[in-house]
């Protein structure tokens, strides 16, 4: 059941957005369709205001919906891995007070 604060929200969303608005407030949205919901309430429910949003502070910024063809998610770059039986990265001090 929705609370009544939660279902008086609903009546005001169109209804061409209101399914997604409902799984996500039931928790029944898959992420990414939860991210839909948030992004289109933002932008008062329009599509092209959601694909063309410059506020890249928000942290859902990378994964708006209805984005231009071509203009995928920026790779997010990982720190190199380090081999499982090689040296560590770090030095560790000996007897002697040197590093090996």
């Amino acid at each position: 059941m929705i609370p009544a604060n939660r279902a008086d929200f609903l009546a005001t969303v169109p209804t061409s957005a209101r399914a997604i608005v409902q799984r996500a407030f039931a928790g029944k949205a898959a992420p990414r369709g939860a991210i839909k919901a948030m992004r289109l309430t933002c932008s008062e429910y329009d599509r092209a205001e959601v694909a063309d949003c410059t506020v890249i502070l928000c942290p859902l910024h990378a994964y708006r919906p209805f984005r231009p063809p071509g203009e995928g998610r920026q790779k997010m770059r990982r720190a190199p891995a380090r081999p499982l039986n090689g040296p560590s990265r770090a030095t560790t001090p000996t007897a002697g007070g040197d590093t090996a």
